[in-house]
């Protein structure tokens, strides 16, 4: 089943209900510049996140350093009020299994000018799923308002692990977003093709069966239409994202992908003859950690 960005969210906001202690700035040493007097937005920074030794109560030694938290740049869209949501995504060069041997917690902090301040904290435990993979809850520790979840998964060669960190911030908005662009609804396509006339006989001949199929890759979904018109589809994909992506389309007999994975900005091209059914696309990347978190769509073809 899709997970949707709409799905996190309300995970998170599940979360959000979790209470958590205040925990320390932990064991980190390392060299900080001076803290600016002017305050800091941490929707507009990144915030350094990290796993260590111990529990969340009393965090240990920084065993491994993570990517920061950023929030994803551009204008919004959508509905206004939406709940921003900042993410980072490391490979850590310690086996899943290690991870779990052992007592480690993950902990993410204001920025890097004020490490003392702490946000959210989760402890590495937990039932592991079927896919192998790992989801923990991220309490809130610095009365900030933020609280998260991580995923963990062993990586392809099982010499690693995956983790991606999804955290709330606190820039909702309670207005109409100037600008934003309004999404259509289901009933909205229904009346639009409705209201549109059909072709005329000569013309319904002309119409070609070959189609061109923008797709976009992103963290953590993949955007395109979830109903094309069997025939001959060129699926044109770009990965808008920040880190590599891949599709794949799979149903009616197909099973089939990109040649290779796709960095960011990157685009290719997939070629395939889609006969009438029910198919699912999806990026396999991170075993079946990027489709778990979202990047999959169930495609009609009439």
């Amino acid at each position: 089943m899709h997970r949707s960005r709409a799905t996190i969210i309300r995970a998170l906001l599940v979360l959000a209900l979790l209470s958590g202690a205040g925990i320390g700035a932990g064991a980190i040493t390392m060299a900080q510049d001076e803290t600016p007097e002017a305050a800091i937005d941490p929707v507009d920074i990144g915030h350094p996140a990290y796993v260590q030794t111990g529990n969340c109560d009393t965090l240990g030694d920084v065993v491994e350093p993570l990517s920061d938290l950023t929030v994803t740049a551009g204008d919004p869209t959508g509905m206004a009020g939406a709940i921003a949501v900042s993410r980072s995504f490391t490979t850590v060069p310690l086996p899943f299994e290690a991870l779990l041997a052992e007592s480690y917690a993950l902990s993410v902090r204001l920025s890097a000018q004020a490490l003392d301040t702490d946000l959210v904290c989760g402890e590495i435990g937990g039932v592991v799923d079927v896919n192998g993979a790992l989801t923990i809850g991220l309490k809130e520790v610095g009365g900030l308002g933020h609280t998260g979840i991580a995923y963990l998964s062993p990586s392809a060669d099982g010499a690693a692990t995956d983790l991606l960190i999804f955290m709330t911030e606190d820039d909702s908005t309670t207005e109409p977003v100037a600008g934003a662009t309004p999404v259509a609804s289901a009933s909205d396509d229904v009346e639009a093709n409705a209201a549109a006339p059909a072709p005329a006989a000569d013309e319904a001949e002309e119409i070609s069966t070959e189609e061109t199929v923008e797709v976009a890759l992103t963290e953590w979904a993949i955007n395109m239409p979830a109903e094309l018109e069997a025939g001959t589809a060129i699926f044109e994909v770009i990965n808008d994202g920040t880190v590599p992506h891949t599709f794949q389309i799979s149903g009616s007999n197909l099973d089939t992908a990109l040649a290779a994975p796709i960095g960011p900005g990157e685009t290719s091209i997939l070629t395939v003859d889609l006969t009438p059914g029910i198919y699912v696309v999806f990026c396999p990347l991170g075993d079946g950690a990027h489709r778990e978190i979202g990047m999959q769509l169930e495609v009609t073809v009439n």
